[in-house]
This record gives structure tokens, C-alpha cells and sequence, in this order.
């Protein structure tokens, strides 16, 4: 295993620092913060988010309570390397038709969510993590399952936001959320692509919590800081050839939360409800009025849920492998 790469000041956070490493052929960007010697907890982002999308306010109350914490950019996507070839980006609504014809079974694509969690465990080989929490948000919690199912000694607690484990018959997408997901501006004006993604956030979020402004700013900066659509479009491709994870959610031991609002058109309830379900013991919490978005005022919720299972995982860790 490695040792920490280089760090410098992150713009985003004052209190994190960032770094890149190489995993496989692609650059992984990160960023990390809280205590050198407190336990990891290495944070997976969704379908074409930037690492931007953890607020502040969440890795505050970690680091708070004395985690040490990272996120990073998934591959494809924000300052992470970007996939090498074409993508024919009319192949995805075939896709979508298979999958559900399909009833859960993988489609042909560049990379799959067993390759993104690969890099999970490359990024922890690099940054010298024999064992991390995993907390990973909507496609990131989808990765995270196949992380904690196949490599069951380098996870210890495992917190799931939003997330399905795409098993068959579940409840499709709202229409307005899917659409929203899937249809892009025609314009290449910054102006119109930075209003696109605030209202993209409106429509999958937390309708009695959104505020235009915050949503306005993270469309922004994320815009700002890397706009790469076919990144996008190979994100929701990945999760449209992975196929169900309920048969590896049954192998997974580590002390899980599913958390989920109740408000969630993007994935409904029902997804989050069948992860907890699949996965042993795990505990299923339900935020009123939220949606499909980390709302500081949800925060606080989150950030206690998380917080008892990953110190439940840590009070009865398994020996970390060598």
C-alpha cells in the first residue's frame, strides 16, 4: 500500500485538503480532512455528482465526532480521469428498455458499478486504507453494497443514502425526475446549462426545502468546475448494466443504515425499504419531506443515523486484514 500523495488546500472546504492518485489507467480526485488518527470514513458520491455534493455541513459533524474523511470525484467525472473512447449516447434508452424487459440483468456498456467499486478499493490501496466506512449516496450506494459484499474486511460500517439495490419490480422513476436526468439543454450557454442543473435539483429534491439560491450556487461551482456530459451519460449507463445486487446484499456483514426520505421521486421508497431488507440486520431510517438531495436541514438526521452504526461497526470490528 502506499503513502499519502502530495496535499494542497482545498477551495471548496477550509478544513480539507486535496490530492489525486493513480488507480489502474485514470486519475482519482480527493479530498480529505478530520483527524490523522481518526477511523475513515471514505464518502462514494451518485450518478454524475461531483465530490461537491457532500455538503460541508456533513463532513463538519463528522469530523466533529472524530472521523477522519474523505470524498472524491468517481472516475468519468468532476477533476477524476475521464473514460478514453466514444459513446453512443442513442444506445441508452435501449438500455433502459432492457433493463426493466430485462428485469435486472446487466447490459453491454464501457464500465459497470463492479468496476467503479474496483476503484473504491484502489483508491484505499493508494491512500494506504487497510479498512474505511463506507458511506455512499444513490449510484454511490449502490457501489458501496458491491464494495462491503465483496471485500467484506476492508469495510467496516456501511451507510446507504438514497439508493436501490436495482432489483427487479421495483417502482420506476418519477417521470419529471427521469426526464430531468435524462434530456439536456440544447444550448451550450454556461448561463442556460447552470440554470438547467439548479432545476434539475429542484425536480429530484426535497420540495418543501428547496432553496433556489444554495441550489443555484452548487450548479455553479459544479458547472465551473468540470462540465463533462458523456461522463454523465456513462454514469447512468453503468447503472443500467450492473444488474440486481440483491444476491450480493445477502452476503454483506458489516453494520448497515439505509437511510431515505420519504419524499424521493428520483428513487422512491420502496428501493431503500428493499436494500434493508436484503442486506442482514440492517436498520432502515426515514426522513420525513426529504427527496433526492443532502438539504443542511436534513443534516443533522443524517449525519446521527450514520453516526450510531459506525460506531455500532466500530465496537465490534473484525480484526483489519494485513
Amino acid at each position: 500500500m502506499s503513502a499519502m500523495p502530495p496535499l494542497t488546500s482545498s477551495p471548496y472546504a477550509d478544513f480539507m485538503q486535496q490530492g489525486q492518485v493513480t488507480v489502474g489507467d485514470h486519475v482519482l480526485h480527493f479530498e480529505i480532512g478530520g483527524p490523522a488518527d481518526g477511523e475513515v470514513i471514505l464518502l462514494i458520491m451518485g450518478l454524475g455528482a461531483q465530490l461537491l455534493w457532500w455538503p460541508n455541513s456533513l463532513l463538519t459533524a463528522l469530523i466533529e465526532a472524530g472521523y477522519r474523511v474523505i470524498r472524491f470525484d468517481n472516475r468519468d467525472i468532476g477533476l477524476s480521469g475521464k473514460f478514453r473512447g466514444k459513446t453512443n449516447r442513442s444506445t441508452a434508452p435501449a438500455m433502459l428498455a432492457r433493463h426493466v424487459i430485462g428485469l435486472g440483468r446487466r447490459n453491454p456498456a464501457p464500465y459497470n458499478l463492479f468496476d467503479m467499486a474496483d476503484d473504491v478499493i484502489g483508491l484505499m490501496d493508494q491512500l494506504g486504507l487497510q479498512r474505511a466506512h463506507l458511506v455512499g449516496g444513490s449510484m454511490g450506494g449502490m457501489i458501496a453494497q458491491i464494495v462491503a459484499a465483496q471485500y467484506p474486511q476492508r469495510v467496516g460500517g456501511l451507510g446507504l443514502i438514497f439508493t436501490s439495490n436495482l432489483q427487479p419490480l421495483l417502482p420506476p422513476p418519477g417521470l419529471a425526475q427521469l426526464r430531468a436526468l435524462t434530456v439536456r439543454p440544447g444550448s451550450r450557454d454556461p448561463d442556460v446549462l447552470i440554470r438547467h442543473g439548479a432545476q434539475v435539483l429542484k425536480i429530484i429534491g426535497s420540495p418543501k426545502h428547496y432553496e433556489p439560491e444554495q441550489a443555484l450556487q452548487l450548479a455553479r461551482q459544479s458547472f465551473e468546475r468540470c462540465y463533462h456530459p458523456a461522463g454523465y451519460l456513462r454514469h447512468f449507463m453503468a447503472v443500467l448494466s450492473t444488474g440486481s445486487l440483491k444476491t450480493l446484499d445477502r452476503q454483506i456483514k458489516a453494520p448497515t443504515v439505509v437511510i431515505h426520505g420519504d419524499r424521493d421521486r428520483l428513487l422512491p421508497l420502496a428501493h431503500g425499504a428493499a436494500v434493508a431488507r436484503a442486506i442482514r440486520q440492517a436498520r432502515l431510517v426515514v426522513i420525513p419531506d426529504m427527496g433526492h438531495d443532502l438539504l443542511p436541514a436534513f443534516m443533522p438526521q443524517v449525519a446521527d443515523a450514520l453516526l450510531q452504526t459506525l460506531r455500532q461497526a466500530s465496537a465490534s470490528a473484525l480484526p483489519a486484514p494485513n
